[in-house]
């Protein structure tokens, strides 16, 4: 499999909120960062994603664009969705925010993705203003307080 190939069934998997095919696509060592506070382990990402799909049922990486460079790829998400769910356990310490219904849509992100065998390694997101978690959270009317 090309690395193109690995980042587009991982987007796909996590889409489908598969999270089984989607840890089988991440290596035991995989980090996260750039669009939350701390960097996540695979365990803690897989538990942020799972939290954001319960109360987003209907979340949308939007991915597209995706260029190979070597053993990276390199993509564009604009995340969309409603809040349909309780919205917890994604940033520690930050208490659960009750239904909204309110929709919102992130800005373009660029998101690096290594790869290592047919494996991801590591997830990097671009941080932009009003992106990320911090993005959302405000979108919906519950801005984060400081961070670190």
């Amino acid at each position: 499999m090309s690395a193109t190939d690995v980042a587009k069934a991982t987007m796909n998997a996590l889409q489908a909120h598969d999270m089984a095919a989607a840890s089988a696509l991440m290596t035991d060592d995989f980090t996260f960062s750039g669009a939350v506070p701390v960097p996540l382990n695979k365990q803690q990402y897989l538990g942020v994603q799972w939290a954001l799909f319960a109360a987003i049922p209907n979340w949308n990486f939007n991915a597209s664009n995706y260029e190979e460079q070597g053993d990276k790829v390199i993509l564009t998400v604009q995340i969309t969705g409603t809040q349909t769910g309780t919205l917890e356990n994604v940033i520690p310490g930050v208490p659960p925010i009750p239904p909204t219904g309110k929709s919102f849509q992130l800005p373009q992100e660029h998101v690096t993705l290594t790869v290592r065998g047919d494996k991801i390694a590591n997830e990097s997101v671009e941080s932009v203003p009003n992106g990320g978690a911090p993005g959302i959270f405000a979108q919906l009317g519950h801005p984060l307080p400081p961070m670190g």
